[in-house]
């Protein structure tokens, strides 16, 4: 059955480059989508095409024909649970019990807040001159993204580089040898396999860490991937782990980022109704209609 759906544009800004791409500014949507017996719901849309997703305007296209691509398809699972506890009164971000990196990007020496002591980075086949310029990383545990970015190539120097620091995980290296995987054991580390983002993914009680972290979004999908985060973590708190879902501290000022206690590792927000809540600052949105 299709939904009435409304959307809403916006822009976010980055403080400094969030990949190896180089992209500081990036454009989703916020969606207001009416299910019927249960009301207004919201979740937002917004896509990386340099990562490999369809573009912002296929993704609605789709949502339009009523044929929803995979993030199109969970930016409505998200508005649907969202509707649900609005319906219910029930408030959905009170009660966040997740802990959380700092999400640096590309590394460049900025002051972050002393609650955080774990950070994660962005690393591309400069990593040698990059780690060796920043050796105040070494006060931090690591979590350290490739983005696919290297080649066999590299691995006498990767792993000269990264035994000098403390090294909790290694994303989407690029390539897997016995060398490294060898070195990551050591370390009690692995080139981690489940970095889930909720807005493209889910979690499997299988994998052996599970890391939720958003998808550099809006806040209103910030807070979906916050709930899903604490909800697998009390089926599972024995995978229980810090995340990466305090996304707001890597972008300028924008209203919403406002709601969030900006000096501690979890997401703590001011109240604004029920559901994943900003219910004021949704409401003042200039929603134009997707489908009526």
């Amino acid at each position: 059955m299709a939904h009435p759906i409304e959307y809403s544009t916006y822009t976010l800004k980055a403080k400094r480059p969030l990949n190896r791409f180089g992209n500081q500014e990036v454009t989703g949507t916020l969606l207001k989508v009416h299910f019927d017996k249960i009301g207004y719901g919201y979740s937002s849309l917004q896509t990386w095409t340099e990562l490999g997703d369809a573009s912002l305007e296929v993704e609605l296209a789709a949502l339009k024909n009523k044929t929803p691509l995979l993030l199109g398809a969970k930016a409505l699972q998200f508005a649907k649970t969202d509707a649900t506890a609005r319906a219910k009164n029930e408030c959905l971000y009170n009660h966040l019990d997740i802990q959380n990196h700092y999400s640096l990007g590309t590394v460049d020496k900025i002051e972050i807040p002393s609650a955080f002591q774990c950070i994660k980075i962005k690393l591309d086949e400069n990593f040698k001159n990059t780690l060796k310029k920043n050796e105040w990383l070494k006060n931090y545990k690591l979590r350290i993204d490739f983005n696919l970015a290297l080649v066999k190539s590299t691995e006498e120097s990767l792993l000269a580089s990264l035994k000098l620091f403390n090294i909790d995980y290694i994303e989407d290296l690029g390539f897997s040898t016995n060398s490294v995987l060898q070195f990551l054991d050591q370390h009690k580390t692995k080139d981690c396999n489940a970095v889930i983002k909720p807005a493209k993914e889910s979690a499997s009680e299988n994998y052996s860490r599970v890391v939720f972290t958003s998808y550099m979004d809006h806040p209103v999908n910030q807070v979906h991937a916050a709930i899903i985060a604490n909800n697998f973590y009390k089926k599972y708190p024995n995978k229980k782990e810090v995340c990466g879902l305090r996304s707001d501290l890597a972008f300028f000022d924008n209203p919403y980022f406002d709601y969030f206690c900006a000096d501690t590792t979890a997401i703590q927000l001011q109240a604004d109704g029920n559901g994943i809540g900003f219910t004021s600052l949704l409401e003042q949105e200039s929603w134009k209609t997707l489908i009526g």
